[in-house]
């Protein structure tokens, strides 16, 4: 089912709800057994978005907020930040953003 399928059924669940449950719809079909074929590139890779995401962190000075994420037009779709990262937990994806922001930063003076 596509998630206008899904909207238009009445099911009891969003698509928007299983798609951050299940880190994106393509999982959950992998996950119900589908093969998933995809016939283009992602526009965004998983190191495209973490620069992304430490880019606004050194702009803003902290972690932006979900509703800062969807608003912003520099930033992908809050469902394509999940599925590259697997995660359906915007505060586990930070810690890897932060964690691997500062280790990319040169140590000076050392």
């Amino acid at each position: 089912a596509s998630k206008k399928d899904i909207e238009s059924a009445g099911f009891m669940y969003s698509s928007q709800v299983l798609a951050r449950r299940f880190t994106g719809m393509l999982n959950l079909k992998r996950l119900a057994g589908f093969e998933i074929e995809r016939n283009h590139p992602y526009k965004y890779s998983r190191e495209l978005i973490k620069n992304i995401l430490y880019e606004k962190y050194k702009e803003y000075g902290r972690k932006l907020t979900i509703e800062e994420i969807k608003k912003s037009p520099e930033l992908p779709y809050l469902g394509t930040i999940y599925k590259h990262f697997q995660i359906s937990k915007m505060n586990k994806i930070w810690e890897e953003v932060i964690e691997e922001g500062y280790r990319s930063v040169p140590m000076i003076g050392i």
